[in-house]
């Protein structure tokens, strides 16, 4: 049985969902308006590829919300037990809290850093963010599960991004022709090809899918930290 999504990052990519809605209505409206000859007005691929930059924003927006939101509720369920934390993260934290304590017994500054911990991972993510995140690439499928692996010790966010007639290997790569083509188009104010309708509805149908994978995987991982 599917599990519901439980993220409000979710809830706001379903609510986002509403402006690509009303663009791809503006665009209905305006291929209504068709001259005599039944020609298509030029400038409705505009509203194409504006929709398509749209997306993505709402694609990137979405993974850094549920990467943030999880981060808090990873320290809400560790608790005071900072060895419930995934292991890449108590790792992560303990070189970090060793370099800045000249080397000393790592589990006595644990025990010492307190509350110091939970700064340690939401400084790593604030960081991680600003250095990383901001191309126009970064949302590929690369980027994404690097985002995850590195701030939450999630690896391979990637790995159920699948479903039927689509393998794991073909929405990587469907999600990273989508992210390339907003690319051409912030870079060049069009594509190297026509956007179509198709590209809208399948950029849109795409990250819908996948962000239903990326809350089962993130719930696991949450479970796991629980228990």
């Amino acid at each position: 049985m599917r599990k519901r999504p439980w993220s409000g990052a979710f809830k706001k990519l379903t609510e986002n969902k509403d402006d690509v809605l009303l663009l791809l209505a503006i665009r209905d409206h305006i291929d209504a308006q068709k001259g005599k000859r039944g020609q298509r007005p030029p400038y409705i691929e505009l509203v194409n590829r504006s929709t398509i930059v749209l997306i993505c924003a709402i694609w990137e927006a979405y993974c850094e919300d549920l990467c943030a939101e999880t981060l808090e509720k990873i320290i809400e369920v560790v608790g005071n037990d900072h060895k419930r934390l995934p292991e890449m993260l108590r790792t992560f934290v303990a070189q970090k809290i060793k370099s800045e304590t000249s080397g000393k017994d790592v589990d006595k500054i644990w025990r010492l850093a307190g509350e110091g911990w939970k700064k340690v991972l939401r400084d790593n993510l604030k960081g991680y963010l600003e250095k990383y995140i901001g191309g126009f690439n970064w949302p590929k499928w690369e980027g994404v599960e690097a985002l995850f692996k590195k701030t939450l010790g999630l690896p391979q966010i990637t790995k159920n991004w699948a479903w039927k007639a689509c393998s794991v290997k073909n929405s990587k790569k469907r999600l990273n022709h989508y992210v390339e083509l907003r690319g051409e188009i912030a870079h060049r104010g069009r594509a190297s090809t026509t956007v179509k309708l198709t590209d809208v509805k399948g950029f849109l149908d795409l990250i819908r899918r996948i962000a239903l994978k990326m809350e089962e995987t993130v719930a696991e991982h949450l479970k796991a930290c629980s228990a």
